[in-house]
């Protein structure tokens, strides 16, 4: 019987309610250079204010996509869960290269897949806790050779477990790349989920990806306040209408202090669920939504 791996245990698919496919709830970078301070989430109190602002528009799931290496803390993504009765989702896997640990480039694949598999099995970072999606991710506008290796290493655990594997597309780029290589490797389309492919604003290439059965992230949801997200409901529309209802996901991706209210940004994790789906509902469709934030992520997730 398939179920949904959660930092609390397994649940039914049917649980999840609605859900963001990929965020990040305490992250910090592990880079010394300044510019990644505002990427730094420590404050457990802070976040538990903002989830229960996600949570009283109804929000049940989120998915936290910290990877090894970028201040992944799986006992505080649980001290969340239980705190504000939330689902939360945490990963195994790794970033694109520059985030990576040394150690990625010096283990050799089968290594690697021993290393998650550790993970997957017997828990991460010391606990208990297990992880319910694996990741990986590309460079920008390349994939690199220790990004191919992490990615062979990514599918061949996803082929042992069944756990479906969800990326980081470096701003939207080499998302074909990146999926058909996790295809030559094993891994169907239906259990790749690509990210933030909506940032190069090419409804061409999501297009092109949906024609090949990959799942696709709008995940850059309210970065364009000034006008709700227009064009990416624009989008989303093109892409039901040809069809591919079913691959599509979305979220904020809000792993930046100018992004989440508890830290004084905006828009924070209660906006998708808010004034974004009020507009969504309005322009779309009721039915659309709850199959983009409930539907298809019960289906991924669970496994």
């Amino acid at each position: 019987m398939k179920s949904v791996r959660t930092v609390c245990g397994k649940i039914s698919g049917d649980s999840m309610g609605y859900t963001l496919a990929h965020e990040h709830l305490i992250v910090s970078p592990e880079l010394s250079d300044k510019k990644y301070d505002d990427y730094r989430l420590l404050d457990i109190n802070l976040m538990c204010m903002e989830v229960e602002k996600f949570k009283q528009k109804s929000g049940k799931t989120i998915v936290e996509m910290t990877p090894l290496n970028y201040g992944r803390d799986p006992l505080k993504y649980r001290e969340i869960a239980i705190r504000e009765n939330i689902n939360i989702i945490c990963c195994t896997g790794f970033h694109k290269e520059e985030f990576l640990p040394e150690l990625a480039f010096k283990l050799t694949e089968t290594d690697l897949i021993n290393m998650l598999l550790e993970e997957i099995n017997n828990g991460m970072d010391g606990t208990d806790i297990c992880p319910g999606v694996i990741k990986c991710g590309t460079s920008y506008n390349n994939i690199t050779e220790t990004e191919v290796k992490i990615i062979k290493a990514a599918a061949k655990v996803h082929i042992l477990t069944g756990i479906p594997v969800s990326t980081h597309c470096d701003k939207g780029t080499m998302m074909l790349e990146q999926g058909e290589l996790l295809v030559k490797n094993g891994v169907k389309p239906e259990n790749i989920l690509l990210g933030h492919t909506d940032v190069q604003k090419d409804l061409n290439i999501q297009l092109e990806a949906l024609k090949r059965g990959f799942n696709i992230l709008t995940d850059h949801v309210g970065r364009e306040l000034d006008n709700i997200d227009e064009d990416r409901i624009r989008k989303i529309e093109i892409m039901i209408r040809e069809g591919f209802g079913g691959q599509l996901f979305l979220s904020g991706d809000m792993g930046k202090k100018d992004y989440v209210t508890a830290y004084g940004g905006r828009p924070g994790l209660d906006y998708i669920l808010g004034v974004f789906k009020d507009k969504f509902v309005r322009e779309i469709g009721r039915e659309y939504f709850d199959k983009i934030t409930i539907d298809n992520p019960k289906r991924f997730f669970s496994f």
